[in-house]
């Protein structure tokens, strides 16, 4: 992307995406082949943890069991696998998650300054307004980022997003899970489980770590609203940048991703 007289870090945060998506593909199918041969012991371990939990298991026999299936295992297997689900993979998968939410800010402020100072799409600069133009474009750069989003997008007929709906529903989600991962503070456990923020999306608990499927709902809402931002504003996307592919190299290199993330969620 080119910018008349000014630069953008949108096209690095945006080959980051890519690179951490096909990392956090990588550590999944890792696991996945990992856990292949033991998928019967897995879904043992699985069926009598459950039945432990719904009390139709003693706990020193149903802790037995377990431990009598996953001596089964290798124990070099049971440490990668760990290291994969609990440290890699959740980490990688974090990270597409935060660089999409970086992505959508950056691209929000660019496409802003695109269209108020390279393209002059409300005409100020033509008619003799540039200071409008530029206070207009330092106000929309000290909103929120729902705000930048909201306000860009009804430049053209003033309706904006539909709230109600994809992608801006999920973009919602994708920030308010964002907030309160990036702006941490302590909370109370009680009442933490039944907590219902994120519409199934991601996971509600910090205790369960994120995976390669939550990563593609994040990159997919990021993608989206680039979109629909466009088909707002009227503006085609090869008239603000002409590079920029998706986060995944075609629609079927995203349907292979997709189908990582289910295995790797069976494989768990």
């Amino acid at each position: 992307m080119f910018l008349q007289g000014a630069h953008s870090g949108l096209i690095q945060l945006h080959e980051s995406l890519r690179s951490v998506l096909g990392l956090c593909a990588k550590s999944s199918w890792e696991m996945v082949e990992l856990m292949r041969p033991y998928m019967a012991v897995i879904a043992e371990i699985n069926d009598t943890t459950n039945k432990k939990l719904a009390g139709q298991l003693g706990v020193e026999d149903a802790d037995s069991r377990i431990g009598a299936a996953e001596e089964r295992i290798p124990q070099e297997v049971l440490v990668r696998s760990a290291q994969l689900r609990l440290q890699e993979v959740p980490s990688l998968a974090l990270s597409g998650i935060l660089f999409s939410c970086f992505c959508l800010e950056s691209y929000i402020n660019s496409l802003a300054y695109f269209l108020f100072k390279d393209a002059d799409f409300l005409s100020l600069v033509r008619n003799g307004h540039k200071g409008s133009a530029d206070v207009l474009l330092d106000a929309i750069w000290g909103m929120t980022i729902r705000d930048k989003w909201q306000t860009i997008g009804s430049l053209r007929d003033g309706n904006g997003f539909d709230k109600g709906t994809s992608p801006y529903q999920d973009f919602i989600i994708l920030f308010r899970f964002r907030d309160e991962r990036v702006h941490d503070k302590v909370t109370e456990w009680v009442g933490e489980e039944t907590k219902k923020r994120y519409n199934n999306r991601l996971p509600e608990s910090v205790l369960l770590p994120v995976d390669l499927g939550n990563a593609l709902f994040a990159a997919e809402t990021y993608w989206n609203m680039v979109h629909e931002i466009h088909r707002l504003i009227g503006v085609p996307m090869k008239e603000f940048q002409r590079y920029m592919v998706p986060p995944w190299s075609g629609d079927g290199h995203r349907d292979q991703l997709k189908e990582v993330a289910r295995q790797y969620r069976d494989a768990l």
